[in-house]
């Protein structure tokens, strides 16, 4: 008996212990890493949702500029001059151009980023040959004699555009490298992005020419900069046709090729990344983050070995203190047996002397108390008293199983040996007031106190089956002062769970309803109902040993004429119990 109630206590330790830890530990760093992951791109999409909105303010800023025309009816009316040819052909007009228009656009440039580099117009009559450019601080309106301006893909973007802000593609322009005393960034840490529109006359709608506002993306990468990109990882800024404006780090054009292509996942030699793609506002522009998958697998490692190690730390206390509690228990359990054994053969001179720390003291306490009484009795009234108790015996084995006992303090022990305490404390309670309801000498009760007492009773059985017991138990407020025998639905709630939840291994639902219901005739009656959605039974085979059932029926035919008892089942259907007092009469 010992080695399998060691067994027993290894397998209660195995499967209340270190399973539930092993899969907590697993459940903990899956929802950690989780957790890591979500914050993480919650994080990031934020910075890329804030980078995204300050470069779009900053085109904004662009846009404006190429606006001033319309805003600033000198400036309109030096592009219509120029557009007219009248720059190269009027001698006055010439010189109020190259002072008044560079002057005008020259304090526009000075009220916008230092970035903004400079401002082209190029008319759109294919006859002019001149082109007209303001650089910042350059201190002169410089011409370039260049026809093939209108060639190129800005311009004719931007009169496709139609007055439409166009975003040409990112390249370095070549009319810079052409001019003297050259301002503009040479760095090569900086690449220069510009922007156009087509410009008409308000009134007539006739297109006057292209401006084009050049900048260099310093403000970008400053942004850039502030965001912290570990390893392999990179963060681009792409225009329209896929080529990066600014990374932070150098990377192919085949892997930006291939990470625009729709796919989640994309490999390198280098490893594999996982691609992210964000709109950037007012742009035609979008940011590209690459996470790299091998450091955020080495992240998802460190979690999930620290929860290994910290599952071992665990496991390795558990196992020690179960070791030291175990060997207790077991030899206290001995002890409580063989005084067990010893008063069933009639030998009423037991006395059990456990520690008050060992878990069987409460049972040896009473076992004690218990077989001192019996022997007291059994000199005193021995015949008398032995009847007696026979009796209420076999109706108290009706209403609590010896083994519903024996099961809820295994429970109970391994409550403990878990540690939890509180829990522990109020299935105690539990236990308490059903066996101090049970054991009451009163013949009725209240629905309420039935009701109450059933709640502690299914909370306890609750204990023992866990997940596979489910239950509930609904009154309405007016049923709960109706008196009926005690303890009257106690049993229909143990057929439930002795014949319809233990032989399956599947959940069941047990539910309890109490109500006032009322016939045609006005009649009220008390409608007490249990109901389970266990196996069930086939109602023409006859319930052998039941006797709670019959003890049911027998005692509502005693407390009140006319009450009714049904039963309804099938097999694989449950199982509904129906009590009926007459309320009237």
């Amino acid at each position: 008996m010992r080695r399998s109630f060691s067994a027993w206590l290894a397998m209660v330790f195995l499967l209340s212990t270190v399973v539930p830890l092993l899969v907590l530990s697993g459940l903990f760093a899956a929802y950690f890493d989780h957790l890591f992951v979500h914050e993480t791109n919650r994080l990031f999409e934020s910075t890329l949702y804030s980078v995204s909105q300050s470069i779009g303010t900053y085109v904004s800023d662009l846009a404006r500029l190429s606006m001033i025309p319309y805003f600033q009816s000198d400036i309109l009316g030096y592009f219509k001059d120029m557009n007219q040819g009248k720059y190269l052909t009027d001698q006055l007009v010439a010189t109020r151009i190259n002072k008044a228009y560079q002057l005008a656009v020259s304090q526009q440039l000075a009220n916008v980023r230092q970035d903004v580099k400079g401002v082209l117009f190029v008319p759109f009559d294919e006859r002019q040959t001149a082109a007209f450019l303001v650089r910042r601080y350059a201190g002169e309106l410089e011409v370039l004699w260049d026809t093939s301006l209108r060639e190129e893909d800005w311009y004719q973007g931007a009169v496709a555009a139609d007055g439409n802000l166009y975003f040409p593609p990112v390249r370095p322009p070549a009319y810079y490298e052409t001019l003297r005393n050259n301002n503009f960034y040479t760095d090569t840490e900086y690449s220069t992005f510009s922007v156009a529109r087509l410009i008409r006359e308000p009134d007539t709608m006739r297109p006057v020419g292209v401006i084009k506002v050049d900048a260099v993306n310093r403000v970008i990468v400053d942004l850039f900069r502030h965001i912290d990109i570990e390893g392999a990882s990179a963060l681009v800024l792409l225009d329209q046709t896929g080529r990066q404006i600014y990374a932070t780090r150098a990377l192919r054009q085949s892997l930006l090729d291939s990470a625009l292509s729709d796919a989640q996942i994309i490999h390198a030699e280098d490893g594999a990344y996982h691609v992210s793609v964000y709109p950037v506002v007012s742009t035609p522009w979008r940011l590209l983050y690459l996470a790299s998958e091998p450091e955020a697998q080495g992240r998802t490692r460190a979690i999930y070995l620290f929860a290994v190690l910290l599952s071992l730390l665990s496991l390795g206390i558990s196992s020690l203190l179960f070791y030291i509690n175990s060997r207790s228990a077991i030899r206290a359990e001995k002890q409580v047996l063989s005084a067990m054994r010893r008063v069933a053969s009639g030998d009423l001179t037991v006395h059990l002397d456990l520690p008050k720390s060992s878990y069987y003291a409460a049972i040896a306490t009473a076992l004690n108390q218990t077989v001192g009484q019996l022997g007291e009795h059994i000199t005193n009234e021995y015949k008398a008293v032995l009847d007696q108790r026979n009796a209420e015996y076999m109706a108290l084995q009706t209403q609590v199983n010896p083994h519903f006992l024996y099961n809820i303090l295994s429970g109970f022990v391994t409550l403990n040996r878990i540690g939890e305490r509180a829990m522990l404390e109020r299935q105690l309670l539990n236990l308490s007031n059903l066996f101090r309801y049970a054991c009451k000498h009163e013949n009725t009760a209240t629905v309420a106190d039935e009701l109450t007492f059933l709640e502690e009773y299914l909370a306890l059985q609750k204990l023992r089956f866990a997940e596979r017991l489910q239950y509930s138990i609904t009154s309405t407020p007016k049923v709960g002062g109706i008196t009926l025998p005690r303890l009257l639905l106690q049993p229909l709630v143990e057929n439930a769970i002795v014949h319809g939840l233990e032989p399956i291994d599947r959940p069941v639902r047990i539910q309890i309803y109490a109500d006032i219901a009322t016939r045609r005739d006005g009649e009220r009656w008390l409608l007490l109902c249990v109901w389970d959605d266990a196996e069930g039974f086939d109602m023409r085979v006859k319930a052998e040993g039941r006797i709670g059932l019959a003890n049911v029926e027998a005692r509502l035919m005693l407390f009140q004429r006319g009450s009714m008892f049904h039963i309804h089942s099938s097999p694989r259907n449950g199982c509904q119990c129906t009590v009926l007092l007459p309320l009237d009469r």
